[in-house]
């Protein structure tokens, strides 16, 4: 038993050291089109903060939670490997989001999750057309936090700013890693735009939902979301957007990787 407390607590310091040395970089729960992590301060325009509430409206607001969501004990075995989910954060923090277009043959372990988390899902169903899966890792600790934001099309945002948000039709984050750690809620506001700025608001104006091993959660991303925040431990997380129309940050994906093969 020693041996295996040992082993664990190892582990969360191999965790621990990685993501500070990684930390340079931003990070966020619901990428949206560049994952930038950096809070997004709500716009002042009520026209603006009812388009956000509005948008979604059709596609229903429900957020689903299915625990215990991956059953085949291999796969469950092999995301127990943390150096996957680090090669992961590396590679896809800030506005280095990976990008898989809907029809493409899925190749890697990411892309793998990324299609069977939204395989038969109501939302991908109900947009059969949907352009692909934005997908990226994300390691928070205590002194990473993640504040209240929406997903969007970074890119679009910094050209043009409020006045042309693209969001992504849903958001969805799983917990794959049996990461341990206190706190860490995924919250999701029941936003209403009559609330202003305001983004304190009660409990019962909110849905938390805490992050379980192997649980995922498929959630309406265009409203405003946040991690709690985190008193002790790692939290590790890999997120997937599904947009109906490809986001920018696709484009310089592929821009990026153009230049490593140059």
């Amino acid at each position: 038993m020693k041996n295996i407390c040992f082993h664990q607590a190892l582990i969360m310091l191999q965790v621990l050291l990685l993501y500070l040395t990684l930390s340079n970089g931003s990070s966020s729960e619901g990428g949206g089109g560049g994952g930038s992590g950096s809070s997004w301060s709500p716009p002042k325009d009520a026209k603006v903060r009812a388009a956000i509430a509005a948008q979604k409206a059709q596609q229903g607001e429900g957020t689903r939670v299915i625990s215990n969501f991956i059953q085949n004990a291999t796969l469950l075995q092999e995301l127990t490997d943390h150096y996957l989910w680090f090669k992961c954060y590396k590679e896809t923090r800030g506005s280095n989001t990976h990008w898989l277009d809907r029809d493409a043959v899925p190749k890697t372990w990411m892309e793998k999750l990324a299609v069977q988390m939204w395989k038969d899902q109501p939302m991908t169903k109900f947009h059969k057309d949907f352009a692909g899966y934005e997908i990226w890792c994300n390691i928070l600790t205590p002194e990473g936090p993640l504040d209240w934001h929406v997903d969007k099309d970074q890119i679009a945002h910094k050209e043009s700013g409020d006045q042309n948000l693209s969001y992504p039709l849903y958001g969805s984050v799983f917990y794959g890693y049996p990461h341990e750690f206190d706190g860490g809620f995924l919250e999701v506001v029941k936003y209403d735009p009559s609330h202003g700025d305001d983004i304190s608001l009660d409990e019962d104006e909110m849905e938390r939902i805490d992050a379980e091993y192997n649980r995922l959660i498929l959630f309406n991303a265009s409203k405003f979301h946040r991690v709690a925040p985190i008193h002790s431990g790692v939290r590790i997380t890999l997120a997937v957007n599904v947009w109906k129309d490809k986001p920018r940050v696709a484009d310089l994906e592929g821009a990026n990787l153009q230049a490593k093969k140059a």
